[in-house]
């Protein structure tokens, strides 16, 4: 969910946060985790991320090996918590709501762009100890 959608998400519900307080927050969170910020007309936004940020990410990744979905997902789920977390000590004013959102439109952006990902078979041999 990028920033356009939260935001009319938000609208839909009875929230006392209005659209510009919405906005400041998205971008203290892409302040906290980027550098030399692009912004597009369209909403969209690119920058360098902050070696701190970059770290935490790389941390997580396990690139040196191939995961199963279970895996993966638990990868994620915790690269993300730990994202989250990230953001609200390094910023002030910063919803969880807003930090939680940011971080899942933050990394469907990296992965789409940074990483290839795809299912693939294990070997034909019934027998063989990583596939059961």
């Amino acid at each position: 969910m990028d920033l356009k959608e939260f935001l009319s998400k938000m609208e839909s519900t009875s929230n006392d946060i209005d659209e510009a307080q919405l906005k400041r927050e998205w971008d203290r969170c892409k302040e906290a985790v980027l550098e030399d910020i692009i912004n597009f007309e369209d909403g969209a936004y690119k920058g360098e991320i902050k070696t701190e940020f970059r770290d935490l990410i790389y941390d997580h990744l396990k690139l040196d090996q191939r995961l199963d979905e279970d895996a993966f997902e638990v990868m994620l789920h915790n690269m993300a918590k730990e994202m989250v977390v990230w953001i609200l000590e390094a910023t002030k004013g910063v919803s969880s709501e807003v930090a939680h959102t940011f971080v899942g439109d933050f990394l469907q952006k990296i992965m789409a762009t940074m990483f290839s990902v795809e299912q693939i078979d294990g070997p034909n041999d019934e027998n063989h100890y990583r596939y059961g």
